[in-house]
């Protein structure tokens, strides 16, 4: 798996991640896994820190 980053401005960063996959199932099952945490972070940055 890979990520890359590229900043894109101030307070703007493009979040990229690549995973080569055998067969179909697995790229469903690795973009399923890898959108929980890219959901979750965009939360966080959208919604800043819970106190």
């Amino acid at each position: 798996m890979g990520v890359e980053l590229t900043e894109e401005g101030p307070r703007n960063t493009v979040i990229v991640l690549s995973q080569t996959c055998d067969t179909a199932e697995e790229r469903d099952m690795a973009e399923q896994g890898s959108g929980m945490p890219l959901d979750g972070l965009t939360g966080f940055l959208t919604d800043g820190p819970k106190a």
